[in-house]
């Protein structure tokens, strides 16, 4: 039997200098994708 399970996490900086809240700062994600408990992509 297949099990995948999917490890996910992301992050946005806020800076108080930009000029409006519709801009965000730096951010990023990352992935990891495990069939049967063994790592098979990272993002």
């Amino acid at each position: 039997m297949k099990e995948y399970t999917i490890f996910i996490y992301g992050s946005c900086h806020i800076s108080e200098y930009l000029e409006n809240d519709l801009q965000l700062g730096n951010g990023g994600y990352g992935m990891v994708i495990c069939l049967n408990d063994k790592t098979i992509k990272e993002i």
